[in-house]
């Protein structure tokens, strides 16, 4: 699974002015970044002698009504992921794993039959979708979609709904992020990578977080600037791509948790340095179209704790006005081998 983990990605552009996007005058987008880690922190944790005693990461978290719900990867080696289990909370710090975990597998002699991992869910009205990476071998490259109206019985479209393809700019891997819908819109923001991987990342790599807009949620279309016309960016293009050399997230910028607000959109995405000694941190953006977007200047917000290596898959949720992630660590050693899913907090 660190073939999916371990990646590339990140950064900037500029954004475009407010009134053009009807906000109030003066609407911040930009919020300060100032997390606060749960000091019990892993608040979630491999099984044992279970379906997921050897890894649980790539978690997505949604709040319906007063339960947390939090749909994961897990499987029995900490490389390879195979399965997608289900657990709930009222406090997003305890949780109750579905005693009937698996709650979605991958379906023998399908294209998916491989692995299906890293959930990205979202609530619309009484029906819950689900974005997914599936594959026959654990590849990057993927992606399929379901629908339930518990979280617990999936029904699955038949075939991948778009998946990495050979002269774009994600020929060598892309996986879902986050999925928002307004009015009458899916909008996905995923990571996709080209001149190399997701999992072997460099700062020769094109590794990005990526735009597309889906008004089924099957059938998508990618953001395209017709400004690049020459390739791998003459049919679509990356909204954020990795920094520079000397940055924090030189050949690293991926795994977006976004969040749309009254002033535009925040995101919070896994950065890095592909070099040995070094770990992946989380970052934070904002924009106000979706598409254009601002490096936060303080970046990073959150950096690994003494529990863990490395930061992967933050999951954000706004209540009011506070702010609760859920973000995924390895910590390699026999305390924690395979990752476990840490909580932070801001006001």
């Amino acid at each position: 699974m660190k073939k999916i983990i371990f990646a590339v990605v990140g950064l900037v552009v500029l954004s475009a002015a407010c009134k053009k996007n009807d906000y109030p005058p003066n609407c911040p987008i930009e919020q300060e970044q100032n997390w606060t880690k749960y000091p019990g922190n892993p608040v979630f944790v491999k099984g044992e002698e279970s379906w997921d005693d050897g890894i649980v990461i790539g978690h997505s978290v949604i709040k319906s009504g007063s339960t947390y719900k939090m749909w994961y990867s897990g499987g029995h080696d900490i490389f390879s992921p195979k399965s997608i289990g289900y657990a709930t909370s009222t406090d997003g710090i305890h949780w109750t794993r579905y005693s009937g975990n698996p709650v979605f597998k991958g379906t023998a002699g399908s294209w998916e039959q491989g692995s299906v991992v890293l959930p990205s869910v979202m609530k619309e009205g009484n029906t819950l979708h689900m974005w997914y990476l599936g594959g026959l071998d654990g590849d990057a490259g993927t992606i399929g979609y379901a629908i339930s109206q518990d979280g617990i019985h999936w029904d699955r479209h038949p075939s991948p709904v778009f998946q990495a393809k050979e002269g774009e700019w994600y020929a060598d891997g892309i996986f879902p992020g986050t999925v928002i819908k307004e009015k009458g819109v899916f909008k996905m923001w995923f990571s996709g990578a080209f001149g190399g991987s997701l999992s072997q990342g460099s700062l020769t790599t094109e590794s990005a977080v990526g735009y597309a807009t889906s008004t089924d949620g099957i059938t998508w279309t990618f953001y395209d600037d017709p400004a690049t016309t020459s390739a791998p960016y003459q049919f679509s293009d990356p909204v954020l791509n990795h920094g520079t050399p000397g940055e924090w997230d030189a050949s690293a910028a991926i795994e977006p948790s976004v969040i749309k607000t009254k002033c535009g959109y925040e995101m919070w995405y896994i950065g890095g340095v592909q070099a040995e000694g070094t770990h992946q941190h989380i970052g934070y953006a904002f924009s106000q179209d979706g598409i254009h977007w601002n490096r936060y200047p303080h970046n990073p917000v959150l950096q690994p704790d003494p529990w863990n290596t490395d930061l992967v898959f933050p999951s954000v949720i706004s209540e009011g006005n506070k702010y609760r992630m859920w973000y995924g660590a390895f910590l390699l050693n026999s305390d924690a081998l395979g990752g476990a899913i840490g909580y932070a907090t801001m006001p």
